[in-house]
């Protein structure tokens, strides 16, 4: 898969996804190997998530996600949960990945994301 490519299938899971009502992209661009894109979502419950994606071409052709941060708030303006991979928080098991869960003070370890497997969270939380 090309950068293009996966920029492209972010773009479909956006419109395809159920969940999301509405989506704006605010920047996407890419460049021989590097692509970002930068989004604000809107979901059925009026909760919104406003997300980065910076990817890479590897020299095996495969894509991978280097740097992000998915926020997803409630419609009050409320942090639900933040999971980005900035380097902050050095003695956390998974260094750098992590999530903040309902506070900015309440950091767990996390998987390395994107923005597929933060939708499907998204998902399966909204259906509860």
């Amino acid at each position: 898969m090309t950068v293009e490519a996966h920029l492209v299938a972010l773009r479909t899971r956006l419109v395809d996804d159920a969940a999301i009502v509405s989506y704006e992209i605010i920047r996407e661009q890419f460049v021989a190997s590097i692509g970002q894109i930068r989004a604000r979502l809107r979901f059925y419950d009026d909760s919104w998530m406003e997300f980065s994606e910076v990817v890479r071409q590897e020299a095996n052709g495969a894509v991978s996600v280097i740097s992000y941060s998915y926020q997803w708030m409630n419609k009050g303006n409320t942090l639900r949960k933040r999971w980005d991979d900035a380097p902050h928080y050095p003695n956390l098991a998974g260094c750098p990945y992590h999530v903040h869960d309902s506070d900015e003070n309440d950091v767990t370890p996390s998987e390395p994301m994107n923005l597929f497997k933060v939708l499907d969270l998204i998902a399966a939380e909204l259906d509860q």
